[in-house]
């Protein structure tokens, strides 16, 4: 499909959030990434489609692989941009704990840790 729209002059974005849905084979696979509950499980979250789990970008291990995943979506797929949405802290469920507990104090730093995240992709 991307082939065929940029073969009609179309750029394409493609656009991105910062969850992983439940019902994904990414959920069970990549726990560690994720914003974690108080208890420890893996913190779940409503949104828009359905529920899902939040990156937690004061992890940088997280932040690596969520940037390796979209690069490698663009270099597979031939997408021209991203559409970065959902930043904002109301996604977070309110039950969560860091990766770095310090934020925790601020917790608007996950946003602008997301913001610094995406923004290596230069796009």
């Amino acid at each position: 499909m991307v082939t065929k729209l940029k073969e009609m002059g179309y750029r394409v974005t493609l656009w991105v959030y910062p969850f992983v849905n439940t019902d994904s084979e990414v959920f069970a696979k990549e726990s560690q990434y994720f914003i974690k509950a108080q208890n420890g499980s893996t913190a779940v979250n409503g949104w828009w489609n359905g529920n899902g789990a939040h990156v937690d970008f004061t992890n940088k291990k997280a932040q690596e692989w969520f940037v390796s995943r979209l690069k490698h979506i663009q270099n597979t797929t031939g997408i021209d941009s991203f559409k970065f949405d959902a930043g904002e802290l109301g996604w977070v469920s309110r039950d969560f704990k860091l990766s770095d507990l310090s934020i925790e104090q601020t917790p608007v730093s996950l946003t602008q840790l997301y913001a610094q995240t995406v923004s290596q992709l230069g796009i």
